[in-house]
């Protein structure tokens, strides 16, 4: 028993953080999730009836000279700029962030416009949310999707009845109305990312370190955890046996 602690011990103290992770886990009404598209520019991602959801960054630890500016920091109902709760992300925060797009089809004249309702859920607690267009346009080359086009950025109006944001209180969900016509309505959310889960260095040595790890993998991590454990008392057990 003495030896099967000690090796267990060993290969804990050999674990290794991987990259924590935030996720979109669920979407209901008009915002579905898609994968990260090749352009959010107008025109390029239109749909009537669907706003898409997408993650940006993830894992991502703001550099020195990388505060990011947001405008909703707390739960609650957020229908004009009056009502926005403005913070600072400050460098040295391990972020993700995920991105809200619509698009009507063609070019929609006031006062016709494009309605779209729903709700995304986030497995991680919000830090921010940015629905200006001077904060949106400055986080693009921070916290942007690497290979998506942000060209021409759009933002959202909060209109009291018109256009609307809400965040649950346990900062994990968002209810959106957006009502679009003549350009894009976008929101970036970003999410907390600090932390992470522990694996052996025997299996963690053929990962790479920079891979963003998603829910679909926790089996996988499991496994890459105890497999090694497994093996190490097998071999203890045989040795005794001997």
């Amino acid at each position: 028993m003495k030896e099967i602690l000690v090796v267990l011990l060993a290969v804990t103290m050999v674990c290794i953080g991987l990259n924590a992770h935030a996720n979109i886990i669920s979407t209901t009404g008009a915002i579905t999730k898609i994968d990260p598209p090749e352009s959010v520019a107008p025109g390029s991602l239109e749909h009537d009836t669907v706003m898409h959801a997408f993650n940006e960054v993830q894992n991502y630890t703001l550099q020195e000279t990388e505060d990011i500016s947001v405008n909703i920091t707390a739960p609650g109902t957020y229908d004009e700029e009056a009502d926005l709760t403005p913070g600072v992300i400050h460098a040295g925060k391990q972020v993700c962030s995920h991105f809200l797009h619509s698009d009507p089809v063609g070019v929609i004249q006031d006062p016709d416009y494009k309605a779209y309702e729903g709700t995304a859920t986030f497995d991680q607690k919000i830090l921010g949310l940015i629905v200006l267009l001077n904060e949106r346009e400055g986080s693009d080359n921070i916290l942007g999707a690497p290979d998506t086009d942000y060209t021409d950025p759009g933002a959202m109006n909060l209109r009291p009845d018109h256009e609307y944001i809400i965040v649950s209180q346990d900062m994990k969900t968002i209810t959106v109305h957006t009502e679009t016509n003549l350009h894009v309505d976008q929101i970036r959310v970003i999410t907390d990312c600090t932390g992470g889960v522990c694996m052996a260095s025997t299996a963690a040595s053929s990962l790479d370190a920079n891979l963003v790890y998603e829910s679909s993998d926790l089996a996988k991590h499991l496994a890459y955890f105890l497999l090694p454990i497994g093996a190490v008392i097998g071999l203890v057990i045989w040795r005794r046996k001997r």
